[in-house]
């Protein structure tokens, strides 16, 4: 039943901590230290945890758009022995986060058939000045949009990280209460086979002394065949439950592991029924706090200021476009203390305007339009999942319960039937009933143990069923 080359039979890596170690020397596994071996080792957490790197990426490409960049330009052209003209300029721009752009940097030109404009001093010309956007621009634009989005992807990848962890552990605890509950028959089981073979053994005993008719040791021998029958299903049960466990078991090195043949649960009996440790009243009580707080609805919640970034940024664009510059200009390399003086700043630079308006504006009334499109149709999927999310949670809290207030009785019932078996019994010894009637009693006893390892089951998964629906089945390892 090798999975690949790199299974391996063993449990689990010791390596999450010691007393893990310990439960694998015992051969016993519980839910706590299953759930943190798969958020510590399982793709999909590891996946999950990669949307952390993700959202860190694009920050960093939204706040690349504000870097500060060296600029270089040169172009000559020299034709029959004549240098027509030489122009070279360098310098430092940057564009900051609110609007206001720097820009700094030293111009040469020469030859013999320059473009005026392009003319310098033979020193060459120092420019240091500002870039100013006053209407479209001046409050948002893209890369300002672009770095916002990013923050909110920084929460929303981190809000989708917890919500892949609690369908990851929702499924992995629903697969290790399948587990329990086919291991926990399955003992219930053997048990009843091992009572039912001792009752044979000493009816044949019976038979040979002349004590007992002979046709006991046939209602004897079928109820004994009946408990085995079932041994053999339950165990067939575990086995496959028991691959179908390993499917969520990963070492260090996402290599998968088997879970080995001789590893157990714990048994039910000894696990606590108590409602109370799922805080069932403080979960009612904070309903809408859980329900607001849940992954599904917090990625949503920020899907929507995503797009009202988006909607702020075509609604810029109603605006026109007035940009504004201004440059200082001195000879030479470098700017003295005189050349800033009001004077020479007002007689020696350079200065220019730039004005669009778009007459319809179609464009933009069209981007603003499907925007609010995106908005209300997520508003709309943002009040449908709060009301689900909610009555979600109320029937996953019904089902917790109403699944204890079963187990209550189902364990008076157990009780009785032990009683009224022991009964029976005592009635055989005393020659008032009969091999039937005992087995009819120990079957209905099989049958209430079988309902009881059942129900729990069905119990512990509907507490698993109320974390996952509250966003917090991770918390099933604290």
């Amino acid at each position: 039943m090798t999975r690949n080359r790199q299974n391996k039979t063993v449990l689990f890596p010791g390596i999450i901590c010691l007393f893990l170690f310990a439960y694998a020397q015992a051969g016993i596994l519980t839910e706590r230290d299953f759930a943190r071996m798969v958020l510590a080792h399982h793709p999909v957490a590891k996946q999950a945890d990669l949307l952390r790197v993700r959202a860190s990426a694009q920050m960093l490409q939204a706040k690349g758009s504000f870097d500060p960049n060296l600029f270089g330009y040169a172009d000559q052209k020299e034709f029959s022995g004549k240098k027509y003209y030489g122009v070279t300029e360098s310098g430092l721009k940057w564009d900051s986060p609110f609007a206001l752009g720097l820009k700094a940097g030293y111009q040469t030109a020469n030859g013999i058939y320059l473009n005026p404009e392009d003319v310098t001093p033979a020193s060459g010309l120092t420019f240091a000045g500002i870039t100013m956007p006053l209407g479209q621009g001046l409050v948002i634009d893209k890369r300002r949009a672009a770095l916002w989005q990013a923050r909110i992807a920084q929460k929303s990848n981190e809000a989708e990280r917890l919500g892949m962890l609690n369908n990851l552990m929702y499924d992995a605890i629903k697969s290790y209460w399948s587990w329990s509950e086919s291991y926990n028959q399955y003992i219930v089981f053997r048990k009843s086979a091992d009572v039912a073979r001792v009752r044979f053994d000493g009816i044949k005993g019976n038979v040979a002394s002349g004590e007992s008719p002979p046709i006991d040791t046939v209602e004897a021998l079928i109820q004994l065949q009946n408990m085995l029958t079932m041994v053999i299903k339950w165990e067939n049960e575990f086995r496959n439950a028991g691959l179908e466990l390993s499917v969520f078991l990963w070492d260090d090195q996402a290599n998968p592991l088997q879970l080995n043949p001789e590893t157990v649960p714990l048994m039910t009996d000894s696990l606590k029924i108590n409602p109370g440790g799922v805080f069932i009243d403080t979960i009612s009580d904070r309903l809408s706090a859980i329900v607001n707080r849940h992954p599904d609805i917090l990625v949503t919640r920020y899907k929507i200021d995503t797009y009202r970034i988006e909607n702020r940024l075509y609604r810029d664009k109603l605006k026109p476009k007035l940009n504004l510059s201004y440059n200082l200009l001195a000879k030479g390399q470098g700017l003295t203390t005189e050349q800033m003086q009001y004077l020479y700043m007002s007689q020696n630079y350079k200065f220019g305007a730039e004005f669009v308006f778009p007459l319809f504006l179609r464009r933009e009334r069209g981007d603003i339009r499907m925007s609010n499109v995106k908005i209300n149709e997520t508003n709309y999927a943002l009040s449908w999942k709060l009301l689900a999310l909610q009555n979600k949670i109320q029937t996953a809290i019904n089902d917790v319960k109403n699944n204890f207030r079963q187990l209550e009785l189902l364990d008076q019932m157990v009780e009785n039937y032990k009683i009224m078996l022991d009964g029976e019994e005592q009635r055989f010894l005393s020659g008032e009933s009969s091999v039937f009637l005992i087995n009819a009693r120990q079957q209905k006893l099989v049958e209430a143990e079988n309902k009881m390892v059942e129900l729990k089951a069905k119990y512990f998964k509907s507490i698993v069923a109320l974390f996952w629906s509250c966003g917090t089945a991770t918390q099933i390892i604290n």
